[in-house]
């Protein structure tokens, strides 16, 4: 479903169509602060500025799948017991490799407790094959030095 609003330019104060869904919505001037002028006058400018850092997800072994597992479990009882609670919308990914094609990769994003707090981690894995389970970490890559640290949404 596609969605438009009406705006206001944040800085020309004109009022302009926002989409902020559906075919289109990706489009680098479709913002939703800026009309497509300003924003493409904010683009321009940007050019010059390097990206400094960049997110990635990083594979760890600070902790193992049994723990993310179990503190999964707990978000989605919290979900359950919480009618207004909202946990992730994810696609199914289904098995082309020859395995069994009705099976469906386990994944989901969680984030961390104790001394892990202000973590995100990731986990995928395929049920018949646990032992080959992917852990990874939401970090913040600086491209300047390389350095490696956790990503935090602010």
């Amino acid at each position: 479903m596609t969605t438009h609003r009406l705006r206001r330019c944040a800085h020309c104060r004109i009022t302009y169509s926002y989409q902020s869904s559906g075919e289109g919505c990706q489009h680098p001037l479709n913002d939703g602060r800026y009309c497509p002028e300003c924003m493409e006058v904010v683009l321009d400018a940007l050019k010059g500025v390097p990206v400094r850092v960049e997110c990635v997800w990083h594979p760890t072994d600070e902790i193992d799948l049994d723990t993310l597992l179990e503190w999964d479990a707990d978000l989605d009882k919290h979900v359950r017991e919480n009618p207004l609670g909202c946990r992730r919308v994810s696609a199914p990914l289904f098995r082309m490799d020859g395995g069994d094609v009705t099976e469906k990769m386990r994944t989901a994003l969680v984030p961390g407790r104790g001394e892990h707090k202000g973590k995100t981690f990731k986990f995928m894995f395929w049920p018949s094959k646990p032992e080959e389970a992917e852990v990874t970490v939401e970090m913040e890559h600086d491209l300047e030095t390389g350095e490696m640290r956790p990503w935090r949404n602010l």
